[in-house]
């Protein structure tokens, strides 16, 4: 009989030092355990369901002043201490809604706290009527979904516009070949008609009308195919200010064309295509404000401790709503009316900015205007072939 005793209290000893060891690990672990009653009291918890209920000292309470309270008195402690992001302040219908979801049993469900975590909570009942609670917070797996779907968004972007570029490509040749003959035809037909003739006129008009065809299968071609370039390292500040003498001749009286230029480091890239970019944004301003007076500023600093430009172009139009910015790169997409405009000339502002290992966003709301920013890399030291194939647009 003793050596059954001990056995049996050796046994005791071994049970107990497993059951220590288990609340040890459950207590270390990051996700959430909290063991419910029948009545909706607490019997046990880990460490993180106790880190719920920090105060604004940033203590946990002790475990003893948590069990035996009940669901609504544990969520009540929460929100007082600020957990929960709450929709339009409503705290009694928040708990409401909270308390009901306690009481169904489900695989899972995710809210956010109001730090910013994401949440998921799955229930389960035990055999003795109770329910446990396992929080697990999935704040890390959401950001990475959210990149996963915006970089498949890019992708899909980038094929879209291939395929577009392929297409429009063919098209265009198609279309300029079809274009030459009428244009030199009509050209030579005019010119065998007096000046002052009403068929010379209608003619003249005709040869207009093909010559503006001709310039939109160009722009056309230009989105469309790829180009090698020489990139060499030139001042952009001298880009812009030249840019700006030009247009401030071109632009209404009624727009203010304001110039803000600080010294910046020199870039590399193609004097051309960056002239094009900066007349393409400050034209789309200008269309962009109208007939109406208003004001057109064009910023040239050095950002991110001096390693990239950031040239900017803020006008006073009427902005544009979240539907119209997620699209305003997509080639051939214009808001203006027909024969206003082809959807050409921000894409290939687009290309020509990711071509030269930059980027380019837009900050803009309706009846507030609209701001775009082109940021650039500075030049540094490069190998001796300085000739890349870049895309135009992407």
């Amino acid at each position: 009989m003793l050596a059954y005793g001990e056995e049996r209290l050796r046994s005791e000893a071994h049970s107990e030092v497993l059951r220590q060891r288990f609340e040890q690990a459950i207590d270390s672990i990051a996700q959430v355990i909290v063991l419910f009653d029948a009545d909706e009291r607490v019997v046990a918890c880990n460490r993180a369901f106790l880190d719920l209920h920090k105060g604004s000292d940033g203590v946990s309470p002790a475990m003893e002043s948590i069990i035996g309270l009940t669901f609504l008195q544990t969520l009540e402690l929460r929100v007082r201490v600020g957990l929960y992001d709450i929709p339009d302040g409503n705290v009694a219908a928040f708990i409401e809604d909270r308390l009901a979801r306690f009481r169904v049993i489900r695989d899972e469900w995710t809210f956010d706290l109001a730090d910013g975590r994401s949440m998921q909570v799955g229930n389960r009942t035990t055999p003795d009527g109770g329910m446990i609670d396992v929080w697990t917070d999935i704040t890390s797996i959401k950001e990475t979904e959210l990149q996963r779907r915006k970089l498949e968004s890019q992708l899909h972007h980038s094929q879209k516009l291939e395929a577009l570029g392929t297409l429009a490509g063919g098209i265009a040749h198609d279309l300029n070949n079809a274009l030459v003959p009428i244009i030199m035809m009509t050209d030579i037909v005019m010119e065998s008609h007096a000046e002052d003739s009403a068929e010379r006129t209608h003619l003249a008009l005709a040869l207009a009308g093909a010559r503006r065809a001709r310039e939109l299968v160009r722009r056309i071609l230009t989105f469309a195919r790829k180009e090698t370039t020489e990139k060499h390292e030139l001042d952009l500040a001298i880009l812009v200010m030249e840019a700006m003498t030009m247009l401030r001749a071109s632009l209404p009286a009624t727009i203010e064309l304001i110039t803000l230029v600080q010294p910046i480091p020199a870039i590399f890239g193609d004097s051309g295509q960056l002239y094009q970019a900066i007349v393409n944004l400050v034209t789309n301003a200008a269309q962009a404000i109208g007939d109406e007076p208003g004001k057109i500023t064009v910023t040239l600093r050095s950002v991110h401790g001096g390693s990239q430009i950031e040239l900017t172009v803020s006008d006073t139009g009427g902005g544009m709503d979240e539907t119209t910015k997620a699209r305003i790169f997509d080639p051939f997409f214009t808001t203006k009316a027909v024969n206003e405009g082809t959807g050409l000339g921000l894409s290939i502002v687009h290309g020509i900015a990711v071509s030269h290992g930059g980027s380019i966003g837009v900050n803009s709301q309706p009846s507030r205007g609209s701001t775009f920013s082109i940021t650039l890399p500075v030049a540094c030291k490069r190998q001796e072939d300085d000739t890349a194939t870049v895309p135009v647009a992407a």
